[in-house]
């Protein structure tokens, strides 16, 4: 399986040159070039997510918005056609009541996080591989993506007790390789999992602001995934041309073997 994460930044004419309408050609170059077999995007908008659907004919889309009404951001996960089959898929909300359409941690901000869960069976081998697509809370204090990251590790260990099958967990977790958080979703989950881009230090980039200034921008963008499960090489979408990039993020590409 080709697998990529995608934070494709939500704003669409609010980033200058970097505004969606003047980038979305190359992210849709970049996927046709690539054809990954699933992309889970985060931070798309109405707009955005519309767009998807309407120029990449070749995925099925499974997620909606994080508003009770499931508008607005979305967890968006895109199934190759050719390649996978999309078996069954739901959506939960970071809070105490996941099942309750746009509730939140009382400590998180004004913006409601969610996970989207999307099983897809992969045509040639018939093999089911359960997809976590989510985006922590971005706030400085930690103290609520811990509790995210308590209710993820906690739901796919929940899962997996129930009926074990290969997953993956990927997303935004706005949270650096050494933090608690990262520490708590590798070794609290069962089975414990790995990240197969810890070879990277940076994945947010401010579309390109990093280049000659001293700001730390830092990894935050995770593909995790059991021990058993093998990958290649990963690698970053790095492109840009003139000053447009693909995104604020780059792009995370694993190949994976189930």
């Amino acid at each position: 399986m080709k697998f990529v994460t995608f934070n494709i930044r939500y704003s669409w004419d609010a980033d200058g040159i970097n505004s969606f309408p003047l980038r979305a050609g190359m992210i849709l170059c970049k996927i046709d070039s690539e054809k990954p077999d699933v992309i889970c995007f985060q931070e798309a908008s109405d707009k955005i997510s519309d767009f998807l659907k309407a120029h990449l004919p070749d995925y099925n889309f499974t997620g909606h918005g994080r508003d009770a009404d499931y508008t607005g951001e979305a967890m968006l996960t895109a199934v190759r056609k050719d390649t996978f089959e999309v078996l069954s898929t739901n959506t939960f909300w970071l809070s105490p009541t996941p099942d309750i359409p746009g509730s939140r941690y009382p400590t998180q901000n004004v913006c409601r996080r969610i996970c989207n869960v999307t099983v897809v069976k992969e045509k040639s081998s018939g093999k089911a591989i359960k997809v976590y697509n989510t985006h922590f809370d971005y706030e400085v204090e930690p103290t609520v993506r811990m509790q995210e990251a308590e209710q993820i590790s906690a739901t796919i260990s929940e899962d997996n007790a129930k009926f074990s099958m290969p997953f993956v967990l990927a997303g935004d977790f706005n949270s650096i390789p050494d933090s608690e958080i990262v520490k708590h979703i590798e070794n609290n989950t069962s089975p414990k999992l790995k990240d197969v881009a810890n070879i990277f230090t940076q994945t947010f980039h401010d579309f390109g602001k990093h280049e000659g200034v001293s700001k730390d921008f830092k990894k935050i963008d995770y593909i995790f995934v059991p021990p058993t499960v093998k990958s290649g090489k990963p690698v970053l979408w790095e492109d840009n041309f003139n000053g447009v990039w693909l995104s604020d993020h780059y792009p995370i590409e694993a190949e994976l073997k189930f």
